[in-house]
């Protein structure tokens, strides 16, 4: 399940780091309309099992902001759970019309929310787009996080302890095989900022292989890592052109 939200922003002018300033929208309007659920949401160290890309009309990326000349911002969230997508989509209901704040000075109104169904994938090897950057994080030896790029070789690796991860998280069975992610022509490294932090990332197309009940899983709640920070989401598409 699948939800939408179209926003007005009050100034063209966005903070990069916008994907943490939405995360903080959902807390807020949960937290007001769902005190206790919020609180249990939130107060585990699971995986959330929910991610969010984010679609800016005709933006121009600064260095340190975004230009939005259309003033418009869309959202789409996608989560295994449909109470929490259900849950959010009531909160959004009694947000509309309402401005909340961002950085920059910039504040964002929310006009319309809408339901929409999420497709079920049906093959074992398809072709991929990320809607919102890839982050695959290993621990290194010093305790501290290295972001990988699909070059690097811990990548797929790393991918497939996430996906344990989440599975273990929200209860579900052991992987039943790996998952593979291969770059096609289309695919890059950028570097993008999260909470104050910069983290190098991957984006583009790819050819992803594995059960279907865990391409379905990775559909629903994003692959990698700090998918429910804004990242991971990707659709299924045709690859032209492509050896």
């Amino acid at each position: 399940m699948k939800l939408r939200l179209e926003f007005e922003l009050l100034t063209e002018r966005l903070d990069n780091d916008y994907r943490f300033g939405i995360l903080s929208f959902f807390k807020s309007i949960l937290s007001e309309k769902y005190p206790d659920y919020f609180t249990s949401l939130y107060a585990r160290t699971e995986m959330k099992g929910f991610t969010f890309s984010v679609y800016l009309p005709r933006a121009s990326i600064q260095a340190e902001y975004t230009t939005v000349p259309s003033l418009l911002m869309s959202v789409t969230v996608s989560g295994i759970n449909q109470e929490f997508i259900m849950r959010l989509y009531n909160s959004a209901v009694n947000a509309r019309g309402k401005t909340y704040p961002m950085k920059l000075g910039q504040r964002i109104k929310l006009n319309k929310c809408t339901i929409m169904s999420s497709k079920v994938l049906m093959q074992n090897t398809l072709a991929i787009k990320f809607l919102s950057p890839l982050l695959v994080r290993v621990h290194t030896a010093d305790n501290k996080d290295r972001f990988l790029s699909f070059k690097d070789e811990e990548f797929t690796q790393s991918i497939n302890t996430s996906l344990t991860r989440l599975r273990r998280d929200i209860g579900y069975d052991p992987m039943h095989k790996e998952i593979a992610l291969r770059p096609l022509q289309k695919a890059s490294v950028t570097v993008i900022r999260s909470d104050g932090l910069k983290f190098q990332s991957n984006i583009g197309e790819y050819i992803l292989t594995g059960d279907i009940i865990d391409l379905n899983l990775l559909y629903q709640a994003g692959m990698g890592s700090k998918c429910s920070v804004g990242f991971g989401m990707f659709e299924a598409v045709e690859v032209l052109h492509e050896s």
